[in-house]
């Protein structure tokens, strides 16, 4: 009887450890181990999740990351090794999304435009339109000093289209000048500049 009951639990558990192994096996392929950021657009359009592996294949690669869109978009980007992602932030309109991405300690930031299907580098846009302002021109007058700049998303302002960042350059008054500044994502201006006394 013992035995009978033996071979009985064995002949169901056996299946339920199976099916538990192959869904296990399915989530991990699939990276749902290695998700590390999840957010929906305000408008519920598009749900970004970020993998801290490359997931791209049949098995996820620890060889960088992943960030995946679903619903009204179907992107997907990888980032190559050595790149750690930093945060995600969606604009209030939903149209935008900023990537914060380091690599080799320095900070990158991504502008998505949906509406345009573009990727940009923000940092890059920023400083192209600083050089029409004499604030910074002043400051910065070799090209060390514009290699030295750094910028660090703020937050979203109310108006459509506008985003605030901190920026830090080494100036040639030899010392380390910081503000914060907003920039517009349609036009490619920067306005509000206030530097830190």
């Amino acid at each position: 009887m013992k035995n009978f009951l033996k071979s009985k639990s064995t002949k169901v558990i056996l299946p339920i450890v199976g099916l538990i192994a192959v869904v296990l096996f399915i989530m991990w392929s699939r990276g749902v181990f290695y998700i590390i950021d999840r957010q929906t657009s305000p408008n519920k359009a598009i749900t970004t999740t970020v993998y801290s592996r490359d997931v791209s294949d049949t098995f996820p690669k620890n060889t960088g990351f992943t960030i995946k869109d679903t619903g009204a978009s179907n992107r997907t980007k990888i980032y190559n090794g050595g790149s750690t992602f930093e945060s995600l932030h969606w604009s209030p309109c939903s149209e935008y999304a900023v990537i914060s991405t380091l690599y080799n300690g320095e900070r990158y930031l991504e502008l998505l435009s949906y509406n345009k299907n573009s990727v940009s580098n923000l940092g890059i846009y920023i400083n192209m339109d600083m050089s029409n302002h004499s604030q910074f021109t002043t400051l910065m007058t070799q090209p060390a000093h514009w290699e030295s700049l750094e910028f660090e998303f703020l937050n979203w302002a109310e108006e459509k289209d506008i985003l605030k960042v901190k920026f830090s350059f080494e100036g040639n008054n030899n010392k380390e000048n910081s503000g914060t500044l907003e920039y517009n994502c349609q036009t490619g201006k920067i306005t509000n500049i206030l530097f830190n006394k």
